[in-house]
């Protein structure tokens, strides 16, 4: 009691109050802790300084003071006076912050926005980051042609491709030729010279589609994607379908081209499929009748694109078995669309059917027992 009744003095040790504490001139802590537990702090308010002039290290770390100049709250994290904000924590699109970069919140946080970012200027974004298209399976773009649009130096070779276009854990490995005819052609089958192509070949089900990984190495084999695949991959492309025969030998390939308009509504796997004749080819007329090919949404070659070798006419269905393919059925008959030294197409050029002979056409007439290949661009 006589300390408490002085005008001054000096406590060594803790003093505990139990009451209030009435400073009315104000309270001054040297250098320890004031240790207020979860005392309630009526009024006060934080000393007012100079920001940019104050200084700002390790003993004034956690330092709360008003700026005199912007009338702003900072702090002091040991190296200078940080100003402190009120924000939301909102999250920006992933497709707006960099690919596999933790996404940061208005806050200036991590751990509070899920995922990833997306964003590639170019390329796929993968958790490994921006990838070249078609490189892996997790980047697998649609079709060789998209890869090309973005990678206009790709080689020839294998590359990863999701026809779908939906998750990649069903995207798939094979042949891109990105060179011939501007490039950006998909293999989508090849047919071997020993075996006939049968109705099981041409089932919607893929068969042996690992054998396309294999067309540089080991082209005389039976592989096909499924009938969903090639739709999807011809669909997505400038409407061009490619039959290569006389063992893939260059030049020596068919190409037949659909309008956007027709594309969209061909099916392209049943198209291919084989029947009791043989027939090689596609068309987009439902009458049966010749007719000239500049007119119609086709074109047909026998050759390079270059080479602007467009049939004249055709018909457009095998109609022996008494089927009469209307619609988008095989194309047959051709006429006026050969190429010299190379093997004719006047009449039927046949692929091959359920009765047709093993293999694919040789470079002449009518020699069969050759391999060959198909591709959609």
């Amino acid at each position: 009691e006589g300390f408490l009744a002085t005008s001054g003095g000096t406590v060594d040790g803790a003093v505990t109050v139990t009451g209030l504490v009435d400073a009315q001139a104000g309270a001054k802590i040297g250098g320890g802790a004031l240790a207020l537990g979860k005392t309630l702090i009526e009024g006060g308010r934080f000393a007012a300084i100079d920001v940019a002039a104050a200084p700002c290290d390790d003993t004034l770390l956690g330092q709360v003071a008003i700026d005199t100049a912007s009338k702003r709250l900072y702090f002091c994290d040991a190296t200078k006076y940080r100003r402190l904000t009120i924000c939301s924590e909102v999250c920006p699109p992933a497709a707006t912050v960099a690919c596999a970069k933790p996404i940061i919140d208005s806050c200036g946080e991590t751990g509070t926005c899920p995922g990833l970012g997306t964003h590639c200027d170019t390329g796929i974004c993968t958790k490994a980051g921006c990838e070249v298209p078609g490189t892996s399976q997790e980047a697998a773009a649609k079709t060789c042609k998209a890869i090309l649009v973005v990678s206009p130096g790709a080689k020839d070779g294998l590359y990863w491709l999701d026809a779908d276009g939906g998750d990649t854990g069903n995207a798939f490995q094979t042949w891109c030729d990105m060179t011939t005819d501007g490039g950006g052609w998909t293999l989508i089958s090849m047919a071997s010279s020993t075996v006939v192509l049968d109705a099981a070949f041409w089932s919607p089900a893929a068969r042996n589609v690992a054998g396309l990984t294999q067309f540089a190495s080991q082209p005389n084999q039976t592989a096909r994607l499924s009938g969903a695949a090639i739709n999807a991959i011809c669909r997505a492309g400038d409407g061009y379908v490619r039959s290569r025969y006389a063992n893939n030998a260059p030049g020596y390939m068919i190409t037949d081209w659909f309008a956007p308009a027709i594309l969209g509504n061909l099916d392209i796997a049943l198209a291919l499929r084989g029947t009791s004749e043989y027939h090689m080819g596609f068309s987009g007329f439902g009458n049966g009748a010749l007719k000239p090919a500049k007119t119609g949404n086709w074109r047909r070659y026998n050759g390079y694109l270059s080479d602007n070798l467009v049939c004249a006419g055709i018909h457009d269905y095998c109609g022996g078995n008494g089927v009469k393919y209307k619609g988008w059925g095989p194309l047959c008959d051709t006429y006026g669309c050969n190429k010299g030294g190379q093997r004719t197409i006047e009449g039927n050029f046949w692929w091959a059917g359920s009765n047709a002979p093993s293999g694919v056409p040789s470079a002449s007439y009518p020699a069969y027992g050759n391999y060959g290949s198909r591709w959609c661009r």
